[in-house]
C-alpha cells in the first residue's frame, strides 16, 4: 500500500489538506497517518473499558502474528489505542483483515467506543483542533473548541528579537565546528529551528508572517556565521606574524573575499549549510506552517459518518 488514499478501498475517506484517512470497523471508528520519514502507518482509535476486566490486556500479544507480521507494536495510553504499521509490501485488504480481528479483540475484551477526553461511552467524531486532529465526543470538543480559540495575540517586534538571540546558537554551533575543521550541514536545522522557538518563546505565538521572517534571519545569520568563521581564521593565521586584533580581521574579510579561491570556498561552505537547512528542515517548516495556519480553527471532519 503505497498512499493513504487506498484505503478509500475499503471504505475508508481520505481528507488531502489533514493528510489522514478515516473509516468504521466493526462498532470502532479508526483514523490513518502515514509517516513519511518512517514509511509506516499510524492507526489509532478511541476506546473505554466497559468494565474492570478490560483493563490491562496486552493488545500485541493478542493478535496473530504470523497472520499480521506487518504490525510493529500497539500501544494503549490515555483510553488511546495506537497502532503502528510497516508500509514495506503492504496490501490495502491486510489492513483490513487486520482492524476486522482488532475490532472483535476489542469488542471481546469488553472495551467500547468512548472519548479518551471524559472516558465515556460515548459516540465519538473526528475533529481538528489548532491544527491537530482528536477522536472526541461533541460536548469535550465543544469545550476544547472554545478555549482554544482565544488565541495569544503576536508581539511582533519581540518575536524578530527572539528569533535573533536564538540564531545566536546557530552562529556558535557553525563557529566552533569551522574552528574545529568542519562545516557541518546539520548547523542549517539547528538554526532555523533556533529562530523558530526564539520567535515563538518572546513572540508568544508563531503565525504565518513571523515564520517567513524566522526563516530570513535564519538564512542571513548562517551568512554572519561564516563570514565571521572565516574573520576568526585570518585572526588564527596573522596573528603569529603580526599585531592584529580580532576585530581587525573580521574586518578584513571583504579584501581576503576578493580573492578566487577563498570565495570558492565560502561558497561552497554557505551552499552546503543551505542545502541541509532546506533538506533537514523542510519537514519541520512544514509542520510549524500548517500550525500556524490552522491555529483557531475548529471543525468536524467526519461529517458523513454519523
Amino acid at each position: 500500500m503505497k498512499k493513504l488514499k487506498d484505503l478509500e478501498s475499503i471504505g475508508f475517506t481520505m481528507l488531502p489538506r489533514q493528510q489522514i484517512a478515516y473509516g468504521s470497523v466493526g462498532n470502532y471508528k479508526y483514523i490513518a497517518e502515514f509517516l513519511p520519514q518512517q514509511n509506516q502507518f499510524s492507526i489509532t482509535t478511541s476506546v473505554v473499558a466497559s468494565n474492570k476486566d478490560a483493563d490491562g490486556v496486552n493488545f500485541m500479544d493478542s493478535i496473530d502474528k504470523e497472520r499480521f507480521p506487518f504490525v510493529n507494536w500497539i500501544r494503549y495510553e490515555d483510553h488511546i489505542l495506537t497502532i503502528n504499521v510497516k508500509n514495506k509490501h503492504l496490501e490495502t485488504e491486510n489492513i483490513y483483515e487486520f482492524l476486522q480481528a482488532m475490532s472483535n479483540c476489542l469488542l471481546t475484551n469488553g472495551y467500547v467506543e468512548g472519548c479518551a477526553d471524559c472516558k465515556e461511552e460515548k459516540p465519538l467524531h473526528i475533529y481538528t483542533i489548532n491544527g491537530n486532529i482528536h477522536l472526541l465526543c461533541q460536548d469535550c470538543f465543544s469545550k476544547q473548541a472554545s478555549a482554544s480559540q482565544h488565541l495569544e495575540p503576536v508581539h511582533f517586534p519581540l518575536g524578530v528579537v527572539g528569533s535573533l538571540i536564538g540564531s545566536l546558537i546557530g552562529v556558535a554551533v557553525w563557529i566552533i565546528l569551522y574552528k574545529l575543521g568542519y562545516v557541518a550541514g546539520i548547523t542549517g536545522f539547528i538554526m532555523a529551528v533556533c529562530c523558530f522557538k526564539g520567535f515563538e518563546i518572546l513572540g508568544k505565538r508563531l503565525d504565518k508572517k513571523g515564520i517567513w521572517t524566522a526563516l530570513i534571519i535564519a538564512i542571513v545569520m548562517l551568512a554572519v556565521a561564516e563570514y565571521i568563521s572565516l574573520g576568526l581564521e585570518i585572526h588564527s593565521v596573522f596573528s603569529d606574524y603580526y599585531t592584529i586584533s580580532i576585530f581587525d580581521a573580521i574586518r578584513s574579510v571583504p579584501e581576503f573575499l576578493s580573492e578566487k579561491e577563498v570565495m570558492a570556498g565560502v561558497i561552497k561552505d554557505l551552499g552546503f549549510g543551505y542545502a541541509f537547512m532546506a533538506f533537514a528542515s523542510f519537514s519541520y517548516v512544514r509542520m510549524v506552517y500548517h500550525q500556524a495556519s490552522t491555529a483557531g480553527i475548529c471543525e468536524q471532519l467526519d461529517k458523513t459518518i454519523e
